[in-house]
């Protein structure tokens, strides 16, 4: 029986074992909220779940939603831009095997991914 990904954490004086218990979950969801009060206007819902979603980043005029996502069947990430008013989405492959940040631009016409390099 496997019990999943641990992180130890280390042993106590009296020989006590502690680790903690990670579990990835990957998705990007979108809720609707007032901000003022902080209530809850509509229950989150997720974008698309076709593989592996993850690393969201909203426009800076809040039009567009960025996120990335590996299928199942790609090495590579591709980035996926959904537009808020109609729902339509516009995908980028920029062939690479994987990035672990992704941001817009101030202009909100680019978006810049970091790239991890190999050691």
């Amino acid at each position: 029986m496997s019990i999943g990904d641990v992180i130890p954490i280390g042993f106590t004086q009296n020989g006590d074992y502690y680790f903690g218990h990670y579990e990835m979950r990957w998705g990007v969801y979108t809720a609707k909220l007032n901000l003022d009060t902080g209530e809850v206007l509509a229950a989150p819902s997720v974008i698309r779940h076709t593989g592996r979603e993850d690393l969201p980043n909203w426009s800076p005029d809040g039009q567009y939603l960025a996120y990335c996502s590996r299928r199942p069947s790609d090495r590579s990430q591709i980035i996926c831009i959904q537009s808020v008013t109609s729902g339509k989405e516009r995908v980028l492959d920029p062939n690479l095997p994987y990035f672990n940040s992704l941001r817009w631009c101030p202009d909100g016409q680019s978006l810049l991914a970091a790239v991890l390099a190999a050691s």
